[in-house]
């Protein structure tokens, strides 16, 4: 009985120890309230501004979305991961053309296909410029059979 006692304690503290606090926690939450001042529709176009400091250097690219699947445009902040980060469009559905105002705090953007596990980046050149426009296509993804076609 004294022994069951005792392994129930270390299971407890061992329990304890590897539980994970919130704050360090990697996990993130990618789920983002669509409101109707980020969300496109088939063939719409809008205006965002995604700065933090508004009273910063302009600088806009203007996004085309022709993948078929609605997409999120969010703008990175950091250049070793996407923290702090701003969700410039929301919910952009095909053909929607969005106008995306950022600054020189944007190191990179990536966009996220709904119910696709692919996502694709958008750098700026060497210079730190990003290209007046962009257009958003899904992610390249080869068959199977043309990597094996590859190799031979």
């Amino acid at each position: 009985m004294a022994w069951t006692a005792v392994l129930i304690g270390i299971a407890l503290i061992a329990a304890s120890s590897m539980a994970v606090s919130t704050e360090d926690s990697f996990v993130e939450s990618t789920t983002a309230i669509a409101t109707s001042s980020n969300v496109l529709h088939v063939g719409s176009s809008g205006s965002y501004d995604c700065r933090s400091d508004k009273s910063s250097t302009p600088i806009t690219i203007e996004f085309d979305n022709e993948s078929g699947k609605l997409v999120r445009v969010r703008g990175c902040q950091n250049q070793y991961s996407c923290k702090p980060f701003q969700d410039c469009v929301v919910g952009m559905a095909e053909g929607a053309k969005a106008l995306v105002t950022l600054d020189s705090s944007f190191k990179y953007f990536i966009m996220t296909y709904h119910g696709d596990a692919r996502d694709t980046e958008l750098y700026p050149d060497a210079n730190m410029k990003y290209p007046s426009s962009y257009v958003i296509k899904v992610p390249y993804h080869p068959r199977s059979q043309d990597l094996h076609s590859a190799r031979a």
